[in-house]
C-alpha cells in the first residue's frame, strides 16, 4: 500500500455488540497535519496486523475484533481483521494496542467523515 491512505474504515464487533462502526474517514476532508496522522495510523494498523497474522488464532463469534478497510492514494485496497487484544502488554508491538490506535482516528475532525 502507498504511503498515503485515502480512506480508512474501522468497525468494532464480536459478542453481543454486533458490528459497531468506529471510523469512516476520508483524507480529502483533513488538513495536512491530520492527513499525516491518518497516514501514520494506517501504517501502525498494517504493522499490527502483520505482527498478528502468522500466529493469531482464529476469531470466535464471541471474541471482540476490529475490521479494518483501507484504500491507498493509488486506489489499492486492503482489509483485515485484528483481535481486540492486539498490541497489549506482552505482544510484539507493546504499547501500540489496537484500541488506542483507532482512538487516534476517532479524534480527527468530523468534517473528514
Amino acid at each position: 500500500m502507498s504511503d498515503q491512505c485515502a480512506r480508512v474504515r474501522v468497525t468494532y464487533g464480536g459478542g453481543f455488540a454486533g458490528a459497531i462502526p468506529r471510523v469512516d474517514l476520508t483524507r480529502s476532508g483533513l488538513d495536512e497535519a491530520d492527513a499525516r496522522t491518518m497516514d501514520e495510523v494506517c501504517r501502525q494498523l498494517l504493522a499490527l496486523t502483520e505482527a498478528h497474522s502468522p500466529r493469531a488464532p482464529g476469531l470466535g463469534a464471541d471474541m471482540a475484533y476490529y475490521r479494518v478497510e483501507m484504500e491507498g492514494a493509488n486506489g489499492e485496497k486492503r482489509s483485515f481483521t485484528i483481535p481486540d487484544n492486539a498490541g497489549r502488554e506482552g505482544d510484539a508491538l507493546e504499547n501500540n494496542n489496537i484500541g488506542a490506535i483507532v482512538d487516534r482516528l476517532t479524534n480527527l475532525p468530523r468534517s473528514a467523515r
